[in-house]
């Protein structure tokens, strides 16, 4: 019998056959925000609306509780990685393997999918030693310091140009609903926590992309400034990097 070697956990459909598609899975904080951003990114790619390949699909992983600290979101993860591995071994048995060492390699996770989290920076003191562990496991961590909501203003302003670095890494809380950030997003979109990713992030997802390179990128600077790495992850789907670890170097 022919080996059917399963490269992926995500498959689409064409002339009749399974093609596999490169997977993200992303693992987020929080149950809106993000996901709504991401799950808006995904249909935009998939149906064509941006410049980037569409043979790529972002899978979401949502916390289905209140937790939504680093470690949650890296359980979360985790959680997906080992059900896949166990998923992917009862489709196993379905065929007859060449030999055992082909049965050992398959049971791999893809290696063309994509692993990574998404998570806030909000001062946390122990952030740098799940960023290791994410190293060490090689786990894409997307970092946005103070937090998400950051991100989401670079699709409105240039926000290097408006805002000093040091009322943006505070991110002071300045009502019940909003800290710094979060309530300017709110003014300039003129939403509260909802996010129109095809009206309103799609048509300036490249000048955000662009503008964010004008604050701290690196994972280990965005410890201490302001900033975001997330236009690497745009780099992976482009397909011109493979990991947002690639040319990453230990800071202290």
């Amino acid at each position: 019998m022919a080996r059917h070697r399963l490269k992926g956990p995500i498959f689409r459909r064409e002339s009749g056959s399974l093609q596999p598609k490169r997977a993200i899975i992303l693992a987020v904080e929080g149950q809106v925000t993000e996901v709504q951003y991401f799950e808006g990114l995904n249909e935009a790619i998939v149906n064509g609306r941006t410049r980037f390949p569409n043979d790529v699909v972002i899978h979401v992983l949502r916390c289905t509780d209140t937790r939504s600290d680093p470690g949650s979101v890296i359980d979360l993860l985790e959680e997906h990685i080992e059900r896949s591995s166990v998923y992917s071994d009862v489709l196993l048995n379905r065929y007859e393997a060449q030999d055992d060492d082909e049965v050992a390699a398959t049971r791999e996770y893809p290696h063309d999918d994509v692993l990574g989290i998404v998570i806030d920076h909000d001062h946390r003191t122990d952030l740098r030693d799940h960023i290791e562990h994410c190293r060490a496991k090689r786990y894409d961590v997307f970092l946005t310091t103070p937090c998400f909501e950051l991100w989401l203003l670079y699709h409105y302003e240039d926000v290097a140009e408006k805002y000093s670095q040091e009322e943006l890494y505070s991110n002071e809380r300045v009502s019940k609903q909003h800290t710094f950030v979060s309530r300017k997003v709110s003014e300039v979109s003129h939403s509260n926590k909802r996010v129109d990713f095809e009206r309103k992030m799609l048509p300036n997802l490249y000048d955000a992309i662009e503008r964010s390179k004008k604050l701290a990128t690196d994972i280990y600077e965005l410890l201490h400034k302001p900033g975001t790495n997330m236009a690497l992850l745009f780099e992976i789907i482009e397909g011109t990097r493979r990991s947002m670890w690639d040319d990453v170097k230990v800071n202290a």
